[in-house]
């Protein structure tokens, strides 16, 4: 791809996949790639694909586009080099698989305080450690849950999953 200067140009990709759908044999996977910039700038996006792969691969070329899209008003340029140009970090599913569901309650951004209260609250219904609950699903303590990941809790206490 051709490149031009720029005052951002990429410093690192960050690509976690964040769910796992199956119907039989049709998966849906949508992963989440995370671009940081020289400048500290941090964009993220979704890509949703038949294949663990090509989900990657869109939810980079959206990142890239979304940067991109900043750059567009101010006729900055952005750095268009290949991926192999920043480190890559690619993390997998957890151990069951998730459904689209867990992308409500807030993604990535912290669980509200609500969200919190919700799932201690439900948990002390069913004789359950809420705390035990989020280290066993999540492998942290309950108020470092995201908004998704507490979203999946609470489905979880629910029996909803």
């Amino acid at each position: 791809m051709p490149s031009s200067t720029s005052p951002d140009s990429w410093s690192d990709i960050n690509t976690d996949m964040i769910a796992r759908t199956c119907d039989g044999a049709d998966c849906q996977y949508i992963c989440k790639t995370t671009l940081k910039t020289d400048t500290g700038r941090t964009v993220s996006a979704l890509g949703e694909a038949d294949t663990l792969q090509a989900a990657s691969d869109t939810s980079r070329a959206n990142a890239t586009r979304l940067l991109q899209a900043q750059f567009t008003p101010s006729n900055d340029a952005v750095t268009q080099s290949h991926w192999d140009d920043a480190p890559t970090h690619v993390q997998g599913p957890q151990d069951r698989p998730q459904n689209k569901a867990m992308l409500n309650g807030g993604g990535s951004k912290p669980a509200s305080p609500k969200q919190v209260g919700l799932v201690k609250k439900i948990a002390q219904e069913k004789g359950q450690s809420a705390e035990a609950l989020s280290y066993r699903d999540f492998g942290k303590d309950l108020a470092q849950l995201t908004g998704a990941e507490i979203n999946t809790l609470i489905r979880t206490l629910k029996g909803s999953h």
